[in-house]
Formats: structure tokens, sequence, C-alpha cells
């Protein structure tokens, strides 16, 4: 039989590592080939985790491994098309990896390459079928198992809530000047595209989930890269890109600091627990927390969740596995990962006219599919069922009868008042260190608070 391996870029993060070895070596043993390990390297802060995962050897079924050293290897590249054409299916990818082998030494090793885009060729691999996937899947699942990694979540039969929000090189920042800074990857440009502040609305959710669900019934994790990559990608595009006076780009680092404070603000939920930052422990928890997640609430921008998922084995009927993300365009973003996994439901939320109602339904499902009755917080679903999961009405005080009142009255539901009024609370900020001797902007500070204070009570 022949033997292949793979080489993997070492420049890019480890859930797109993995989703190219997922697509490299599911494709190699379509064409009958027996893997052989070699080592894959990660540049970023988790350089260990190949290691200690180990899931390369878990893989491996060639006895001949320790001998490959002193073979020739042959590279076979993986495109994406034929000829400038892209695939449509699976199998023409796998006629041209045929040819392209045939004309190969036998006494080779195939160190097989991603050379194509791999959203194209993760979307052609749905034509496979499911066992196709499965012996990559189980042996991740494995490999996570046998690992030291522990999970954020604690046992019993609870609802398990995972919030993944990425900033780090998807960050958007607002200046009063140019607009809003967007941050991809590794560039930083300005541009004049609107996206909601998606932290203030996520906290709102949590904080919802924990006041509408009792805590014996869901446990709520929390995790986010925060903003440490998007100082340094600023730091380096104020520098040569984007040209501000020094008082300006102070004033911007200063926002990034209020920016990593709001997502600070999830520790204050009850009980949520908040995992910040990139460091190895946290991306350690948050892998195995995406595995045993019951929902999975994102941000949108991001794929991380849906490699680690799309690696996983297909859940069991009675732990289905819900994504709640912004919008339908997210939708294909997030499931191109996926291939064709079982049990997977992907329940999109529109962020510019937010509302509860199918998050809460979401979470009461997997309490009924969890057979979960008698506790407080079933009594809470029940009532909202009884109230055509309508979020309850609020009456907006008269002694506050200004433009804030009406605010709040266009506003279809708290959680989307709140977010409104966190809006309005960071533009006031901004104004008052652009101009600190304007004593009315304290005041309209002080009457914000006290709104933000009345909408969290009344939630």
């Amino acid at each position: 039989m022949r033997e292949f391996s793979v080489e993997i870029s070492p420049d890019v993060g480890f859930t797109d590592q993995l989703n190219q070895l997922f697509i490299l070596y599911t494709l190699a043993t379509q064409l009958g080939l027996r893997y052989v390990p070699s080592p894959i390297v990660t540049r970023r802060n988790l350089s260990p985790i190949w290691n200690d995962l180990n899931l390369c050897e878990y893989l491996s079924q060639s006895p001949s491994a320790s001998n490959n050293e002193k073979r020739v290897s042959t590279i076979v590249k993986v495109h994406d098309h034929r000829n400038g054409v892209r695939y449509s299916h699976v199998s023409e990818v796998l006629a041209d990896l045929r040819a392209t082998i045939s004309k190969i030494p036998p006494g080779d090793v195939l160190l097989f390459q991603l050379a194509g885009n791999r959203n194209v060729l993760t979307r052609v691999m749905k034509g496979l079928p499911s066992s196709a996937f499965e012996h990559f899947r189980q042996t991740f699942d494995t490999a996570l198992v046998k690992s030291s990694f522990s999970s954020p979540f604690t046992s019993g039969p609870r609802v398990r809530i995972l919030f993944h929000i990425r900033k780090g090189d998807t960050a958007r920042i607002e200046t009063p000047w140019v607009g809003p800074l967007n941050f991809w990857h590794n560039q930083a440009a300005i541009s004049v595209s609107q996206r909601p502040e998606d932290v203030t609305i996520l906290r709102a959710i949590a904080r919802k989930l924990t006041t509408e669900f009792a805590p014996e019934d869901i446990e709520l994790i929390i995790f986010s890269d925060g903003y440490l990559r998007t100082a340094s990608l600023l730091n380096s595009a104020l520098s040569k890109s984007i040209v501000f006076s020094g008082e300006r780009k102070d004033f911007i680092r200063a926002l990034l600091v209020e920016k990593e404070a709001e997502l600070e603000l999830f520790a204050a939920i009850p009980n949520t627990q908040l995992f910040l930052g990139e460091g190895y422990d946290e991306f350690k928890k948050l892998l195995i927390g995406l595995r045993d997640a019951d929902v999975i609430i994102t941000n949108g921008m991001q794929r991380l969740p849906s490699k680690v998922i799309g690696a996983l084995p297909a859940r069991t009927l009675t732990r289905n596995l819900v994504v709640v993300g912004p919008d339908l365009a997210s939708k294909s973003y997030f499931t191109d990962c996926i291939f064709n996994q079982r049990n997977f439901e992907y329940v999109p939320v529109s962020w510019n006219r937010f509302s509860m109602n199918p998050i809460l339904k979401v979470c009461r499902d997997a309490l009924v599919g969890h057979g979960i009755s008698g506790s407080t917080a079933q009594t809470n679903c029940d009532n909202a069922r009884s109230q055509n999961d309508s979020l309850p009405e609020y009456i907006v005080p008269e002694h506050y009868n200004n433009d804030l009142a009406q605010l709040l009255r266009n506003a279809s539901n708290l959680s989307e008042a709140l977010g409104q009024l966190n809006e309005a609370l960071s533009d006031i900020a901004r104004l008052k260190r652009a101009m600190p001797a304007d004593k009315s902007l304290d005041q309209q500070h002080e009457r914000i608070i006290k709104w933000i204070s009345w909408v969290d009570n009344s939630s």
C-alpha cells in the first residue's frame, strides 16, 4: 500500500491547521493510501499543542513510519480547480489526484500539500459519504479524551452554553474622525461599513439567560481572545498605513482598554465563567468546551468553532448541537467546514433588529431534550410560552420623559434598548475625552447610567 504524509502551513492558527489536515487526510485515504505522521509546527503561542494532542500518531496506521526519514518524498499538490475551472464535485478532485500519483515512482512517500482554496474544497467534499470522515473524527475525539485538556463545564445534566466572541484580528474600533477602523487578519483599514456593536448584545443575551433559567439547569461559559492582538495590529497600522496625530493615537489606544474592560464585565454576570485572552490554557479549555457544548453562540466573522465541530463525530440524538449566530449570510460561512455532519442546527439571529426569542427557544428546547423539568427554569419556560414567546413589556417612567424615553419606546425589546443605551454611553464617553471642559456631557453621562440601571432591573 502506498503511503502519504502531509505538509501543513506553519503560518496559520491551530484550527486552520486542523482543517488542512482533515481535508488532506480524508482525500488521501479515499485514494487507498496509508498515513505516515510527520511533525506539524505552529508558530503562534500554541506551539505545544500537536505534541500534547498526539493526533498525528493516533491517525497513523503505518508500521514503517520509523524508516520514512530515509525515503524520498514527492510533493502532491491538492488544487481547487482543473485548468482554471473550480471543482464542482469531489470526484473531480480524486480523479486528478490519481492521475498525478500514477506518475510518481512507487517507492516515494507522497507528501500532500494544500495548494487550493480551502473553502472550495470543503464545499465539494460534502459529496463524500459520512463514513469517509468518521475515522479522522473519531480519532480527533479520542485524542481530546486522552489529552490532559480539561473541560470548562462541570458534569451534570445542565444545558451547556458556550459563547465564542472573536475580536483580536477581526475587531472594529470606532473613531470620531474618519469612521470605524476595521481589522481583518493582519491588516487595518478605515471603512464606511456599519456593523452593530456585538459585545453589548452578547452581554445582554448572557444576562437574560441567567435570569430566565435556573443555575441548576444551564451553565454559561464565555470565551474571547480579547484585544491584545488588535493593539499589536493597531500599533503597526498607525505607524505605517494610517496616519493620525499623537493625540488621536492615544485616544484610540484608550478605546482598546475600554473595550477590553467591556469584555471583563461578563465575569460579573451570575453563574457565568469568563475565559479572556489567547493563552494556551484558555485555548485548551475552548477546544474541550466546543466538544461538550449543547449551544454555541458566536459573533460571526470567524470559523474557529466550525473547524473544531466539523472535525468531531456527529452528536447523538440526545445531545444535538445548536449554533446561534448573526444573520443568514453567516450560515453558509459557518457551515462550510461542517461537511455533512448530522444533528447540527444553525439558528440565524438578526443583530440589527435583535430579539431574544429565538435564543430562548433554543435553550428551552435543549432543556426539554435533556429531560429537565420541575425547576424554576422550566416554570419560566412555561410562562414564556403562555406569553407567545414575547419579552416582558416595559413602561417608560414619565419623569424620564425626554429623548432617551423616545429611544426606549422605539426599541422592540429590553435587550435592544440596553444595547442602544450602551452605544449612547460610549458616544458620550468619547465626547468627554475630546471635550473635557464641557460639563453638560457629565450630566448626560449620569442620565444614561440611570437609564441603564433601570433597564437592567426591568429585564
